[in-house]
């Protein structure tokens, strides 16, 4: 006898399909956020669009636009900007999102069924995922598709790899092998899921796959190889900082865990010192309790998702920079999620207690869910809502004030940036470029003493700030201090060399000095970099009549 449709794995599929562009349909028309979307996008959507560049997607980090502060090597990430660019821009890039959400629940779905679990229990799982609100910033947020593009390369590879040691076919081991190669350039924390590989040959095989180990091992040294032809001139903090860092972002763990219970407290910059461990420690419990009571003591399983959701999270209490509170992104628990449900469902498949609270279990859980989850997402519709709620709901967040007082500032609301900038000062003194923003309000004021000891007091403590060495360098040049400005237009564009904004006014300073040889070779330099660029092509015409005048 046949299955029926709605009890087949396609009706699951279109399950996971339609839920996942219905609730994050809203999405589609969300502006950046201006937190790290406009740099990876935005600013590389000319580069992106010439084909040409293909092949410099490996041989360039992630922020190449400056480059020389940047520790990020993740070529796969840049590929799926680079394609969606290719494919049509904008209108692709959250498309993308959500269907590289889709995926991820496709393989959840494929590995629940795999560890055993019953196909309705597998159905329900794999549908709360889906719907999670904690995925929303991995969604909703184009940065995000980082962790959701790992998740579904380091499961699908963990799903051929368990396929490949029960059944032994070459065909599932490469495509285990060649998922977690594109999960090592997608991610750097791709990393840490390799015992993962050992630890299920540990508990279930028996014996070991030292050929396959090679074959990821070998991978593993051609990612450091080619992460090190790209960088190799950023330096990192001492190895104290970042002992002493993790053992102080412990409570990072139960922040998350607890959040894949209880999405209440939910936050585009969420840290630490705003958050409770609360209902992390009550989800550990929960779980313990569960395994208790199981019928089916499958303790190898529990135990292999215990560390498939530590694993993953263990790279949150890595700070990525020294000087701000370090951002606990909710994006970054995606993969963790997976094991999480996958754990979920080991424990509570054997429970037939539950049996008829399922159907209640769901019912609430889903509108929960879906509730949490169309509200969350409001948060990542335009730079105002996603740091609107940053400083709302992490208010000790220097960065998330510094982040509104930016977008105030663009918008020309100067009392409220002042407000927030100072805000951010008084939370973080050693914050960066607060005082390079403060002193370009002051400019803007005329206020130029007061700018300078700003610029001044910035440099001395965040020396390779390209646009506070420009903003030193007008403030000079407005003064008529021509010699100190030049000295610092040299010195913004030995930091960025393609600063076009600073040759363009490092050219005009040239050419007052009748320096015009000079000057019109910066501006013919601009118009290389940007051919566009009409500020550049009015001067060199202005330089060209005063050549012939004279």
């Amino acid at each position: 006898m046949s299955t029926p449709f709605f009890k087949s794995k396609i009706y699951i599929y279109i399950i996971l399909a339609v839920a996942s562009f219905v609730i994050y349909a809203q999405s589609l028309k969300y502006e950046y956020t201006f937190y790290d979307d406009v740099t990876l996008i935005q600013d590389n959507k000319d580069w992106f669009s010439d084909i040409s560049n293909l092949p410099k997607l490996f041989t360039t980090s992630v922020f190449r636009n400056d480059a020389a502060n940047d520790n990020f090597y993740r070529p796969v990430l840049m590929l799926s900007f680079f394609t969606d660019t290719q494919l049509g821009g904008e209108n692709i890039f959250r498309v993308t999102n959500i269907l590289l959400h889709m995926l991820c629940c496709i393989i959840l779905f494929r590995l629940l069924l795999l560890f055993e679990i019953n196909f309705q229990l597998s159905s329900v799982l794999a549908f709360l995922f889906c719907i999670h609100p904690l995925n929303v910033a991995a969604i909703a947020w184009l940065p995000g598709r980082n962790d959701s593009l790992l998740a579904l390369l380091v499961s699908a590879s963990f799903f051929f790899f368990v396929k490949f040691r029960q059944g032994n076919l070459f065909k599932h081991g490469a495509f285990a092998a060649a998922f977690y190669f594109a999960a090592l350039f997608t991610k750097e924390s791709a990393l840490l899921f390799f015992p993962m590989f050992i630890l299920y040959d540990f508990l279930y095989v028996k014996k070991y796959s030292f050929i396959y180990y090679a074959s990821i091992i070998i991978s593993i040294v051609i990612y450091f190889s080619a992460r090190q032809s790209v960088i190799h001139h950023v330096e990192n903090p001492p190895a104290s900082f970042f002992i002493s860092a993790m053992f102080n972002n412990l409570p990072a763990i139960f922040i998350y865990l607890g959040k894949m219970i209880f999405p209440f407290n939910l936050s585009t910059y969420p840290t630490i010192k705003d958050s409770t461990i609360l209902y992390g420690i009550i989800v550990v419990v929960l779980i313990l309790i569960a395994a208790y009571i199981t019928f089916k003591k499958n303790y190898k399983t529990i135990f292999l998702f215990i560390c498939w959701t530590i694993f993953s999270l263990a790279p949150v209490l890595i700070p990525s920079n020294d000087n701000i509170e370090m951002g606990l992104l909710e994006h970054r628990s995606y993969l963790s999620l997976m094991g999480f449900i996958l754990l979920f469902a080991t424990v509570i498949n054997g429970i037939h207690q539950l049996n008829r609270f399922r159907i209640y279990a769901l019912a609430v859980f889903t509108f929960a869910f879906i509730y949490f989850n169309l509200r969350h997402a409001q948060n990542y519709k335009s730079e105002f809502d996603f740091y609107s709620n940053a400083v709302a709901t992490s208010p000790s967040s220097s960065f998330a004030h510094k982040g509104l007082g930016i977008y105030y500032q663009v918008q020309n609301k100067v009392i409220e940036s002042k407000e927030q900038y100072n805000i951010a000062l008084a939370l973080n003194p050693s914050i960066k470029e607060v005082r390079n923003n403060l002193a370009r309000l002051l400019m803007n004021d005329g206020s130029m003493p007061q700018a300078m000891s700003l610029l001044k007091q910035e440099l001395s403590m965040n020396p390779n700030s390209y646009t506070a060495c420009y903003n030193l360098a007008s403030v000079y040049y407005q003064g008529n201090d021509f010699a100190n400005a030049e000295v610092w237009y040299k010195k913004t564009l030995s930091i960025n060399p393609t600063y076009i904004d600073a040759m363009n006014d490092y050219g005009a300073l040239l050419a007052s000095q009748k320096r015009i040889k000079e000057a019109t070779m910066m501006f013919q330099q601009i118009l290389v970099i940007n051919p566009n660029y009409t500020q550049a092509t009015e001067n060199l015409r202005l330089l060209q009549t005063i050549s012939t005048q004279q």
